[in-house]
Formats: C-alpha cells, sequence, structure tokens
C-alpha cells in the first residue's frame, strides 16, 4: 500500500545534553562577522574595450560596492562574454616567457 508509512528508526536521532545558545542579533554592521571570497581570485577588470586580469588577495573585497553595473557585469552571458574575449586576448598575446595572469 503507497499511503502505508515506514517505521520510524529512531538509531539516527541523536540527542545532545547541551542547550542550544539563541543567536545575538548584530546591531551594527562593524559586530557581524567578516565574509570572504573562497579560494583563489581571478579578477576581470573592464579597460576601455578589452579586460585587465589580475590576482587579487580575497580581502580586496572587503568593502564592495553593488550597482546595477556591478550586477550585469555578473549575469551569465556577459560573464561568458567577457572571459572569451579574455581568454581571445591572452592567446593573441601568448609568450612562453609571459604570464598570462599578472
Amino acid at each position: 500500500d503507497v499511503n502505508r508509512q515506514r517505521p520510524r528508526d529512531d538509531s539516527r536521532v541523536s540527542i545532545t545534553e547541551e542547550p542550544v545558545q539563541p543567536r545575538q542579533r548584530a546591531d551594527t554592521l562593524s559586530e557581524l562577522p567578516r565574509l570572504w571570497p573562497p579560494g583563489r581570485i581571478v579578477w576581470l577588470r573592464r579597460d576601455g574595450h578589452s579586460h585587465k586580469v589580475n590576482w587579487v588577495e580575497r580581502e580586496s573585497f572587503a568593502n564592495v560596492v553593488v550597482t546595477d553595473a556591478m550586477i550585469a557585469d555578473h549575469m551569465p552571458d556577459a560573464l561568458a562574454r567577457a572571459l572569451s574575449l579574455t581568454v581571445a586576448g591572452c592567446a593573441q598575446q601568448a609568450d612562453v616567457n609571459t604570464p598570462l595572469l599578472s
């Protein structure tokens, strides 16, 4: 019968004796924990009709201002176009002694 429920397996339930502490509300932004992007960051910056590519430290993004242009630049189609143009530009300038990322 499809409507029949399976018996509950209580062996998967864990019970802790420690009380759960309520979350404290942060009254100001300085009281909030810092959030950082994970991993290494490659930053594509507009430079006229092309993009510059640099490795940056995650601390470079300690303060992020969200604008209409930033949102538009991070849309999948815009990001794919910027990456394609950047890779094509790097391939044209490729030299065995020149790193693609500075």
